[in-house]
């Protein structure tokens, strides 16, 4: 039982209140509801560019993902 709980307090800290606060939104609002789809996409960009310098995926996979988002490709 108490690994359980240290895995479960353990994947709360991990997960960060972010997550928390996106599924706990009001949706019926809908300019915060569009704030957090724009900070959505803002992290999903961020985390693409991470990945690239990091050398996670290559170049074709983060132009993709840039594409996607509206954004031209990096040279």
């Amino acid at each position: 039982m108490w690994h359980v709980f240290c895995l479960l307090l353990i994947m709360f800290i991990v997960s960060g209140c972010d997550t928390v606060r996106y599924f706990s939104a009001d949706r019926s609002d809908k300019e915060k509801r569009e704030q957090l789809e724009k900070e959505r996409l803002d992290w999903q960009i961020k985390y693409a560019e991470t990945q690239y310098r990091a050398g996670e995926i290559d170049r074709a996979t983060y132009n993709r993902i840039r594409r996607q988002h509206g954004l031209a490709p990096a040279n």
